[in-house]
């Protein structure tokens, strides 16, 4: 396990690269639980792209298309040139699809 300073929070990433979940999916479902949990808090920011796929051993592409994702279930928001945050909306989003 890997982990990771957020918003002065401490979240633990256990990434399985042989699981048939995505790697990009097992970050997005690890940041949304912790973001819809109140583990990381409104407005704090994530670590940069090539930060936090150093620190999780892969590629910036994964890490590119979680924070995509996780902008497309409005529970980040990408400010450009300062970095990617959380939103205030992220306790009210609705849980992804099964």
């Amino acid at each position: 396990p890997v982990v990771i300073a957020l918003g002065g929070h401490r979240l633990t990433f256990a990434l399985e690269r042989k699981a048939a979940t995505s790697l990009a999916d097992q970050i997005v479902d690890a940041l949304a639980r912790a973001i819809r949990a109140g583990a990381v808090p409104s407005g704090a920011k994530l670590p940069s792209i090539r930060a936090l796929a150093a620190r999780l051993g892969v590629s910036a592409f994964t890490v590119t298309e979680s924070y995509d994702r996780l902008a497309a279930l409005a529970l980040v928001e990408a400010r450009p040139g300062s970095g990617v945050y959380v939103t205030g909306l992220s306790a009210r989003a609705p849980p992804p699809p099964p």
